[in-house]
């Protein structure tokens, strides 16, 4: 999770979504597909500086797997 804010909006990353809230009350969401785009983000709206770009892309990339598993719905098996 991350926020920022400027004087012009509000940006929050949970998980893969990122959200801009304006201040006009609109708020636009894009979902991160990628550990790229990710760190991407991380490095562009939020101006972090990331360490070990390549060992970073690697933990994102199992996190990303993690939550898309979590995300599925738990498929049923009837008895034979």
């Amino acid at each position: 999770m991350a926020a920022r804010t400027t004087p012009d909006c509000r940006y929050a990353l949970r998980n893969t979504e990122l959200a801009i809230h304006h201040r006009n009350g609109e708020t636009e969401r894009q979902l991160l597909l990628s550990a790229t785009e990710v760190q991407a983000v991380l490095a562009s709206v939020f101006r972090l500086q990331l360490p070990q770009p390549a060992l970073l892309a690697m933990e994102l990339d199992k996190l990303l797997l993690r939550l898309s598993a979590a995300e599925q719905p738990a498929t049923s098996q009837s008895p034979n």
